[in-house]
């Protein structure tokens, strides 16, 4: 089993809000990679800041992979924590 971590961050265009930004990334998840199957979504914390988070199941070749992934937003910019 390996595990990777990566943090992706970047400036969004007007008030995109916490929700609006996960909906979009996740539908972006299902459309670029193959057998997606959802296994829970949530809310979670950082600091004090709502963020959401969503654990799914993909396929990659041979690789069966689960996915944690991490949504926030603050001060116009989205971060996205992926494990």
């Amino acid at each position: 089993s390996l595990a990777n971590i990566s943090v992706v961050s970047g400036k969004l265009d007007g008030e995109v809000g916490t929700e609006s930004f996960f909906n979009t990334n996740v539908e972006n998840v299902k459309k670029a990679l193959r057998d997606v199957k959802v296994l829970e979504t949530g809310k979670v914390f950082f600091d004090g800041i709502e963020g959401r988070k969503i654990i799914y199941n993909h396929s990659m070749g041979e690789l069966k992979l689960r996915v944690v992934q991490y949504f926030v937003v603050k001060n116009g910019h989205g971060y996205i924590i992926t494990c």
